[in-house]
């Protein structure tokens, strides 16, 4: 089993003369090595003040944060020096953390090494944004910890970023993000949490093995009798798509469903995004802590 490397327990977070105003409530997380942890959540969810407490930023009213190793923090106006060049700010942010890192590896990974004498201040907002990773990788961190790491950036850069966090990941460190570009979570994260006024609302373990969404050439009330004979754990609330637990490997499941008549129009597995929008939708969601 993997060391934990940061442990956030019934943490809150209140502002206000008389700590009258919520950011965060109860948010419990753990942490492990080799992990990567994504928070999703509207505007004003509470996501980023969940990262400065984790990032020892903020101090929170209420709970116990537990951190072990070395802790680095990307915020969401990117925390580099603006005067100082690429290589500058790599250097700078290595020597004061004592990360002793290949500075140069670290910056071709990120494909940037090409700009090392360029001002900061005269790049591109994702070219800041590689140059904010970097930052981060140089002080050879434990815990690397990322505000909207994808915003501004495009699909080429984000990619990069993506493969970053891979290789973050295969070296055992740990990854918190939060962003609002879902599509590159699927990919990278262990878990996701959902955070609503400042609460935990959901916890979605990755992958989602065995969830498919499936369009059929029918109509609902004869997919409906089929599924139902077929014995499968079904959602057809949200008709044409309908999503399947399924106990069997994809190929099993769809050749099922092809052999019971019912044409199959679309087989895919169920996203991130699709349950992020159906936890937005549901007013009734049960608070999880």
């Amino acid at each position: 089993m993997n060391d934990v490397l940061l442990e956030m327990t019934s943490v809150g977070k209140r502002y206000g003369i008389r700590n009258t105003k919520k950011a965060l409530e109860e948010f419990s997380v753990t942490l492990q090595e080799g992990m990567c942890l994504a928070l999703i959540g509207r505007n004003g969810a509470g996501k980023s003040t969940a990262l400065k407490i984790m990032a020892n930023v903020l101090k929170p009213t209420e709970g116990r944060v537990v951190v072990h190793g070395r802790v680095s923090y990307v915020p969401e106006n990117m925390g580099i020096y603006p005067n100082l060049t690429v290589e500058e700010n790599v250097k700078f942010f290595s020597d004061i953390s004592e990360g002793h890192s290949d500075y140069e590896s670290i910056l071709s990974r990120l494909n940037i090494m090409g700009s090392s004498k360029v001002l900061a201040s005269h790049l591109s907002k994702g070219m800041r944004r590689k140059l904010s990773v970097a930052v981060a990788m140089a002080q050879n961190p434990d815990v690397v910890i990322f505000d909207e790491p994808f915003d501004g950036v495009d699909q080429t850069s984000s990619e990069e970023i993506v493969a970053m966090i891979r290789d973050m990941k295969k070296h055992n460190k740990a990854v918190v993000l939060s962003s609002h570009n879902i599509s590159y979570i699927d990919s990278i994260a262990d878990e996701v949490i959902v955070i609503d006024s400042g609460r935990i609302v959901r916890r979605i373990k990755l992958p989602l093995e065995g969830m498919k969404v499936v369009r059929f050439a029918a109509a609902y009330e004869e997919v409906d009798e089929v599924l139902k004979s077929l014995d499968l754990k079904y959602d057809i609330s949200g008709f044409p798509y309908v999503r399947i637990s399924a106990g069997s490997t994809q190929e099993d499941l769809n050749s099922m469903l092809v052999h019971s008549g019912l044409r199959v129009l679309e087989f895919r597995d169920l996203t991130i995004a699709e349950i992020y929008r159906g936890v937005l939708n549901d007013v009734s969601v049960t608070v999880q802590s």
